[in-house]
């Protein structure tokens, strides 16, 4: 079957539009292999057909994820790259464990963006075993994700043949994997450690407490922006800068290009490989902390994210305010704070809420929206305690409930945050986002039929939404895009886990 040069082109700016990914000259050969492999998976009749049918739908459909699958490369293997294995397993995560144990703060947070079948997330699993010998009293977050949710099935399952240890020590080897026939099974506990989602880096909005890209120590990202245009390339790296805390790394692959102007990412080199860096919080925002509200600021920079609340009682937001200037004014800077958070921008939201508070204003939706920013900052103990004084004004705030939950699971307090879902789900049974989290919570007790059940309550009523109006607890999200997302998340779940469709 043949593809003229005007189908050819029309495809690439398809691939262009819907997921960043630019295909050089070089590869337009594997374009046109996997086209015509295509049309004979999907009973296509030609080429047209095939492209017209992905032009008549804006959803990832499996035949799309052929496509995306066919012209990158999925393959990958344990331990890849020794330069860059060499610089985390000698410096980065030595350096960041022995600061976690001085400060107290026994965790680490790790995103593999483009995990393909899950080696790279693995190997990391691996490092920290070897490093942490008290790892068993250490939360540790380990996430990967990826556009192609076969690849990510196959990681959830933990399976690989020999191609994939090429790099491996074999003591490594006997230590962590199992032989069963003609391939190695990862050992429990490392499967135990690691989650997988889908997640589509040109399109989802990230970070975000609900996909659990939020304050990230290190973001591995290696060989995947060799595919994207550079405005994904850019859209990404400034996503990445809001993910990681202060002095957080994301790691590139070597060919990947580089585009990190106007983030506070700064390149770190040494004679073998580099990475990025995250400039201090403190010290990037402190100019505009010191400008807008002058002398509150000039004692422990370390106090920034625990603003204290002026020592006068703080008037409640719930009762008549002084005059209408008043209103007005505090009206104006909550519009302020709901849109700097919808866009993600954690750090001057905190700004905003303290300056509200410091105003004397108080009520459960503004400290609701203050754990929300600790939150997707890493503060977690301070926005439990942030959701704790909106439950004191408002009893029955669901929305507090739900971001409850989400703090709790990520430290680890899983029956906790399951009651917190049931309380959120008690107050509004058709709160989506908490069945989500309900679920996934039950895949993580390994509690399969339960996980299922609580998913596809989500998925329903996803499904019941407009899809394109926009999830009010999930930034940037649709609910046809969530619907997108979670029937990919359950086809991986069911693929990995052997469940039966």
């Amino acid at each position: 079957m043949g593809l003229d040069a005007s189908c050819e082109e029309a495809f690439c700016k398809l691939l262009v539009q819907r997921t960043g990914i630019v295909l050089q000259n070089h590869q337009l050969s594997n374009l046109r292999d996997t086209v015509r492999k295509g049309c004979e998976r999907f009973a296509f009749r030609d080429a047209v057909q095939y492209l017209h049918a992905l032009q008549q739908s804006h959803d990832l459909t499996p035949p799309l994820e052929y496509l995306i699958a066919g012209v990158t490369v999925g393959e990958s293997y344990f331990f890849r790259d020794s330069d860059q294995m060499d610089l985390l397993r000698n410096q980065l995560l030595p350096e960041m464990i022995a600061a976690k144990r001085a400060s107290g703060n026994l965790s680490l947070r790790i995103w593999s963006a483009g995990c393909s079948q899950g080696q790279e997330i693995y190997s990391v699993a691996i490092l920290l075993r070897e490093l942490i010998p008290d790892i068993d009293k250490w939360h540790i977050h380990l996430m990967g994700t990826d556009i192609n949710s076969e690849v990510v099935a196959k990681a959830v399952r933990g399976c690989y043949s020999e191609w994939s240890f090429r790099s491996t020590s074999v003591h490594l080897l006997d230590r962590w994997f199992t032989r069963k026939g003609h391939e190695y099974e990862i050992h429990p506990q490392l499967k135990r450690m690691v989650r997988f989602g889908y997640l589509n880096l040109t399109v989802d909005v990230y970070p975000s407490i609900l996909s659990e890209t939020n304050a990230l120590d290190i973001i591995l990202c290696r060989n995947v922006f060799i595919y994207l245009d550079q405005q994904a390339v850019q859209r990404s790296m400034a996503q990445y800068a809001h993910c990681l805390v202060d002095g957080g790394v994301v790691i590139l692959g070597a060919s990947d290009p580089i585009h990190y102007q106007h983030t506070n990412l700064e390149l770190v080199q040494n004679s073998r490989t580099g990475y990025f860096r995250k400039v201090s919080f403190f010290t990037a925002l402190l100019p505009v902390y010191t400008k807008t509200i002058p002398g509150i600021y000039s004692e422990k920079l370390c106090q920034l994210v625990d603003v204290p609340v002026k020592s006068s009682p703080p008037r409640s937001a719930d009762k008549t305010l002084k005059s209408y200037e008043d209103k007005r004014k505090v009206d104006g800077e909550m519009g302020g704070l709901v849109q700097l958070i919808n866009d993600a921008n954690w750090h001057d939201a905190l700004v905003q809420v303290d300056r509200i508070l410091l105003e004397g204003t108080e009520s459960s939706d503004l400290w609701q929206m203050k754990a929300k920013v600790l939150a997707n900052i890493g503060s977690l103990e301070l926005a439990l305690q942030a959701c704790e004084r909106s439950l004191k004004l408002n009893t029955v705030n669901k929305t507090t409930y739900f971001l409850m939950g989400l703090v709790l699971a990520e430290l680890d307090k899983l029956p906790e945050a399951a009651e917190a879902f049931r309380k959120t789900l008690y107050l509004d049974h058709a709160f989506l986002e908490a069945h989500y989290e309900m679920g996934m919570l039950k895949v993580r007790a390994k509690d399969m039929s339960g996980a299922f059940k609580c998913l596809e309550n989500s998925l329903r009523l996803a499904k019941r939404g407009n899809p394109e109006f926009k999830l009010h607890n999930a930034a940037g999200m649709t609910y046809g895009r969530f619907a997108q997302v979670l029937e990919k998340e359950m086809e991986m779940l069911r693929g990995g886990e052997g469940v039966k469709l």
